[in-house]
């Protein structure tokens, strides 16, 4: 086991200072007795917590069979700068490495009210103080309905773009890079439901690695922040991300401003504790159908069409899963407050993870005395998924939930239930506490499991979002490929050809495991990162060549707008019609 591989578990653990290490001393336990992932799970189990959220502790010299596995990595990192990552180009974000942290941010937005979308670049610098290189590795929370549709990365000072391809193509792709060349790669890899992993490396030996995520975003319900969810690296107290926000129309929610090139715009400052908290809404409502040019599209019909819909369906009941981990304690009265706001006849049921399984209980006897240690949702999922099963009526499951950092046993029995039953219940995932949740992970295979409602920390919020998905009502967009733009159709970017592409190879997802070669390559053709494709940069030819890529032309990547954007030739052509009309009119 190599030394780091615990994190602030093995000081947890410790038998001169770690709380369960003392306990266990008497038993003949240390550190040294534990698989990692085995150390890993108590960890969460007694705190509640993700151990990649706390920073890594220094080590110590106590001498003796007991010494904890950190006095080496202390003794190291105090005599010789070196910091050892025994994950490196894995699939795991690992603990936190001392040394390494995040150096700058910095989120640029451009905001379309007619296409109801947004552009976004998110460029990354991390710093690594040790004299080894080290990767770079986080888990993030993308905007609602978001897609990652571009990766640069910058070597000797020059931006190179990513090469789009098959998932396992892309990933041995960059272990080969990391592991046997130890040159610079990036990947962006989708993990979940606007969930994604990203792993740069090397950050030199006090040096800098800059990134940067094109990012293509649904703004109908607002545009909100990337979020990173766990990383191996740290984030300073004072840490401010620079944010920039650009639309040709008035935005709310920020002070923007009207500049001489016709666009609104809004900068900032925003600490990393706000980050969350940043919602801007357009001012005006989107085109009702609008069209867009695929340049990717290859031998597919070029012009896109999306037609916005109001979806009708029947109500649907809610049973509310809510796993009361340690972390969700501070939001307990918020949840509380949520479901008594409810109508009667909204809830179904409300079941709780507890140490024993599960418990179902009432909204008014929610406290935060129900919230401890880290608990494991698979035995109230379960419930709700057999009561739902013999409901009468349509049910969907709200899982409330808060990180979920490692494997637990029996998701087999989830996996069943979802995979075997004909019509299985639909289960909307509310993060209310942003962290690592691997059992949703390993669920996203089922086409039952969705994402999509970002919280907004408030009660009423929240009831917002539970109405939301009983009512079974939303603005939905239909997408078409046709040969020819509709007359009554308004053309916009072509950041909605990418999106619809997108949302195609969604639509046709039933599982990692079973990957449609036609959609991993559309998605690929189209450069964006799916659940069937991902995106590297590698540093040099001759591994673009070994592992059969190509990387995108730059010019072929989406851009932010440096100005007002150019009208449309179809508004052109209403604006023309209109002054000859009225000079018919004079006349």
């Amino acid at each position: 086991m190599g030394i780091g591989d615990f994190g602030p578990t093995a000081q947890l653990f410790n038998p001169q200072t770690g709380a369960l290490g003392t306990l266990f001393k008497p038993a003949g336990f240390w550190t040294r007795s534990f698989e990692a992932d085995t150390l890993r799970t108590i960890f969460f189990r007694v705190t509640g917590e993700q151990f990649s959220d706390r920073p890594p502790p220094r080590g110590f010299r106590n001498g003796g069979r007991g010494r904890s596995i950190l006095d080496d990595w202390g003794r190291m990192d105090r005599e010789n700068d070196f910091a050892w990552d025994g994950e490196r180009g894995g699939d795991a974000v690992g603990a936190r490495i001392r040394g390494l942290t995040l150096a700058s941010s910095r989120m640029d937005w451009h905001v379309d009210a007619m296409s109801a979308l947004a552009q976004g670049e998110w460029t990354l610098e991390f710093r690594n103080e040790h004299s080894n290189a080290q990767e770079a590795r986080c888990q993030m929370l993308l905007p609602p309905g978001a897609c990652v549709s571009r990766l640069t990365l910058w070597i000797d000072g020059e931006p190179r773009e990513a090469a789009f391809g098959a998932k396992s193509a892309m990933k041995e792709a960059y272990r080969q890079t990391v592991v046997v060349d130890r040159r610079d790669p990036v990947m962006v890899n989708m993990t979940g439901p606007d969930q994604i992993m990203t792993q740069c490396f090397p950050v030199p030996p006090g040096g800098l690695m800059k990134i940067r995520l094109g990012l293509t975003a649904p703004v109908e319900d607002g545009l909100r922040m990337p979020l990173i969810v766990e990383r191996n690296f740290g984030i300073v107290g004072s840490f401010k991300h620079a944010l920039w926000v650009q639309s040709k129309d008035e935005m709310t929610g920020v002070e923007a401003v009207k500049a001489k090139d016709g666009l609104w715009s809004w900068q900032d400052e925003v600490p990393h504790a706000k980050w969350p908290q940043i919602l801007v809404r357009s001012a005006k409502e989107p085109f009702k159908m609008v069209w867009a040019e695929d340049k990717l599209a290859g031998t597919e019909p070029k012009i896109v069409v999306r037609e916005r819909i109001e979806a009708v369906s029947s109500k649907r009941q809610l049973l509310v899963v809510i796993d009361a981990s340690a972390k969700l304690a501070p939001h307990a009265a918020k949840v509380r407050e949520s479901l008594q706001k409810l109508p009667e006849g909204v809830l179904e049921g409300i079941w709780l993870s507890t140490d024993a399984g599960f418990e179902e209980v009432k909204a008014a006897d929610l406290t935060e005395k129900h919230f401890r240690g880290g608990r494991d949702a698979i035995p109230s999922l379960k419930a709700a998924l057999k009561q739902a099963r013999g409901s009468k009526s349509p049910v969907s499951i709200v899982w409330l939930h808060g990180p979920q950092p490692v494997d637990v046993a029996g998701k087999e029995s989830i996996e069943q239930l979802l995979e075997r039953d004909a019509a299985p219940p639909d289960i909307q995932c509310i993060s209310l506490v942003p962290g690592r949740n691997k059992l949703l992970e390993d669920l996203y295979d089922s086409t039952a499991l969705k994402g999509g409602l970002r919280w907004d920390e408030t009660a009423e919020g929240l009831t917002a979002l539970l109405l939301r998905v009983h009512e079974n009502k939303s603005r939905t967009t239909r997408d078409i490929r046709s040969v020819a733009p509709p007359s009554q159709a308004l053309q916009v970017w072509e950041h909605l050809a990418r999106h619809a592409t997108y949302l195609e190879v969604l639509a046709a997802f039933q599982g990692r495991d079973r990957v449609p070669e036609e959609q991993a390559k559309r998605a690929a053709q189209h450069q964006l990162v799916t659940p069937y494709s991902s995106a590297v940069v590698l540093e040099t030819q001759q591994q673009y060549d070994r592992a059969g890529l190509k990387p995108v032309d730059a010019s072929t990547t989406p851009q932010i707008p440096a100005g007002a954007p150019e009208p449309s030739r179809t508004l052109l052509a209403l604006v023309a019609l209109a002054c000859v009309l009225g000079r018919r009119r004079r006349a």
